[in-house]
């Protein structure tokens, strides 16, 4: 009997985009553990998170900041 983490997650319904492994389709994305276990397929223990009508892009990082102090408070100081 496997028991359920806090990690099992299963990310279901949204467009999946992974242009490395050629997929573009609506389907899920399971992670467990903390790391992507699988895109496709079905986790009926998971945690079901519904993602219909959005993109998902498995291992993507966004790396953008707001490099600009004082114009709003999501700005930070670049220098800092």
């Amino acid at each position: 009997m496997s028991r359920k983490t806090l990690s099992d997650l299963a990310v279901v319904g949204g467009r999946v985009l992974d242009p490395g492994q050629g997929i573009d389709a609506l389907t899920s994305v399971l992670n467990g553990d903390g790391v992507i276990t699988g895109i496709g397929g079905h986790a009926s223990e998971a945690t079901q998170l519904d993602a219909s009508g959005l993109i998902v892009v498995p291992g993507l990082v966004d790396l953008h900041t707001h490099l600009y102090r004082g114009v709003s408070h999501y700005g930070i100081d670049a220098d800092a």
